[in-house]
């Protein structure tokens, strides 16, 4: 259960678990944690989202009450997703969107950016998040604007995506990559059941060929993710 804080006449909740926090405090975290310093001020700016300029107005005692909940979760509460279950809907700004969302009937623009995301082996699964949930569910036009239909899917996810709370976020997100995978082995298989003429006999094994890549590049990403996440 998250802490209340006063600050400006406002109460404020300082998170005491991993179901208190968004997806952007998560990324934060992780960020935090790879500098390798213990900045207890950017700690508090990350629990409270008061700015670090104004947490270094405020007395020494008030930012560690702030950052110390925070502080504690971190160093010694692993990472509970155990428990979190995938709703069968989400809300992202001023929209609601089912979870149960089919990968194969994804724009080849989004695909792209969703495989693109999650063969990303320099980040964590939990910073692939915004933009594989993101990617799935936009819904906008590429023809004649794909790097706009691009930008647009990067601002759902950081303006849209960021704020979810983690315990929502990361089961849906594992449940599209679940998808993911469902409808590669579909695919590989249909490729396998399809009947192909003797005088293209490259059909076949192109489209292996193709579906293999795919799926390595998925098992690599989800295995580099789900070990550092």
């Amino acid at each position: 259960m998250s802490l209340p804080f006063k600050y400006k006449g406002q109460e404020k909740r300082i998170p005491t678990s991993w179901d208190d926090l968004t997806v952007g405090q998560c990324i934060d975290l992780i960020e935090w944690s790879k500098t390798g310093e213990n900045d207890m001020v950017k700690l508090a700016s990350i629990a409270s989202g008061i700015e670090v300029g104004e947490l270094k107005e405020m007395k020494v005692e008030k930012v560690t009450d702030v950052a110390f909940p925070l502080y504690q979760l971190v160093i010694h509460d692993s990472f509970d997703k155990d428990d979190w279950t995938c709703p069968p809907s989400f809300q992202i700004l001023d929209r609601r969107y089912s979870s149960y969302q089919e990968i194969g009937n994804l724009k080849y623009g989004c695909m792209d950016i969703f495989e693109k995301t999650i063969a990303d082996e320099s980040t964590t699964l939990i910073e692939k998040i915004p933009l594989i949930i993101a990617s799935v569910v936009y819904e906008g036009k590429f023809a004649g604007r794909e790097l706009e239909a691009r930008k647009d899917i990067e601002n759902l996810a950081n303006e849209g995506v960021m704020n979810m709370p983690i315990k929502f976020a990361y089961p849906i997100a594992t449940f599209f990559l679940s998808k993911y995978e469902s409808s590669l082995a579909a695919a590989a298989q249909r490729a396998m059941d399809t009947p192909t003429s003797k005088s293209k006999p490259e059909s076949r094994t192109w489209r292996g060929l193709v579906n293999s890549v795919r799926s390595i590049l998925f098992r690599a990403a989800t295995r580099s993710s789900s070990v550092k996440s």
